[in-house]
């Protein structure tokens, strides 16, 4: 009697189970039948709010849906972006200001070597930099380069400049002459990037040589001896620098010996106090530009911020005058900007 049921029992249930294989396969068969009756049919579009929406290009997608445009806001998709308030933006310009400080401050701390690996390894500091350096052009009551711009207009028109420490190349883009640009970075077309004291420039090849504010780094004079080299036997050279590079603080008993009149006084910046006066001593670094193998022609004074220098070449043999001026150069002051 067992075995007659336990075999009606596995009979019954070979049946179900091929019952159930027959419906999965008549199952699979209708749905193909329905993917090739609706190929070629337009799909009908989205209802509004289905979550199978495809995003736009400047959306992105989470759980809840469609939310924020990437980069566009801070703000859900769809209501206004949101803007910073003049608090917000004083502190972004205070921190911009900051970064530009202490790059500025590096800049005049380093060789020129440094400098270059410095912005080769994060170009996004020079951006910076300029960015900063922009907006003290602003509260400049004079800007040098306006000036040095109207000089080399002045000059022929076939005459070849080297602009060492260009910035966005402005020179290039205002002048007649043709013009080689050259910084840290590359920022434009205009400009070539390298170490200032290392152009591709070949010997005796250009009229005239600029550094506008760009003498920086503890090796500026190798900067100067680069500028020897490619320029012709009838070259000019033009500075534009902060005077206050060139101002000595004297030591209070030496101000006390000045004031009396006594003669024989040393003004050396020893022992520096905020109490001292200030007193400007261009000499040093001007015969070291001489003794390089320049000739002073004239010196103008700008406001009383800035001072250009326009010099001529003279003499042969810029190797020996290089090496000559390099050992008289001062080591200068590096035009710091004061935290406001």
């Amino acid at each position: 009697m067992a075995m007659e049921l336990a075999a009606t029992l596995g009979s019954v249930s070979d049946h179900y189970l091929c019952g159930r294989l027959e419906d999965r396969n008549a199952m699979k068969k209708k749905i193909k039948r329905k993917k090739k009756a609706g190929r070629g049919k337009e799909q009908p579009a989205p209802r509004h709010g289905d979550q199978s929406v495809e995003p736009r290009g400047d959306q992105v997608v989470s759980e809840k849906g469609i939310e924020k445009g990437r980069g566009s806001s801070d703000t859900t998709y769809g209501s206004r972006p949101r803007t910073l308030s003049k608090l917000q933006l004083a502190m972004r310009k205070r921190l911009e200001s900051g970064s530009f400080r202490q790059i500025n401050e590096r800049l005049y701390s380093v060789t020129g070597k440094d400098a270059f690996k410095f912005m080769e390894d994060d170009p996004k500091q020079f951006s910076i930099y300029h960015s900063g350096y922009r907006e003290q052009v602003k509260k400049w009551p004079r800007n040098p380069l306006d000036d040095i711009i109207r000089m080399v207009k002045k000059q022929p028109s076939y005459y070849v400049v080297a602009d060492f420490g260009c910035g966005e190349a402005r020179l290039a883009t205002e002048v007649k002459q043709r013009v080689h640009s050259f910084d840290l970075v590359a920022v434009n077309e205009n400009v070539t990037a390298c170490n200032m004291r290392h152009t591709p420039l070949q010997s005796d090849s250009v009229d005239i040589a600029v550094f506008c504010l760009s003498l920086m780094g503890t090796d500026y004079p190798d900067f100067l001896t680069e500028a020897r080299r490619i320029l012709k036997p009838s070259g000019k050279l033009l500075i534009a620098e902060v005077l206050s590079r060139y101002t000595i603080l004297v030591t209070k008993l030496v101000a006390q010996k000045f004031d009396k009149g006594e003669p024989g006084v040393l003004y050396l910046g020893l022992h520096h106090r905020a109490d001292c006066p200030k007193f400007e001593d261009k000499s040093a670094f001007l015969k070291g530009v001489e003794r390089m193998g320049f000739l002073k022609e004239h010196e103008r004074l700008l406001s009383d911020f800035f001072v250009i220098w326009s010099f001529r070449v003279f003499g042969s043999g810029w190797k020996e005058k290089g090496k000559a001026g390099k050992n008289a150069m001062p080591s200068l002051k590096g035009s710091v900007y004061k935290k406001r």
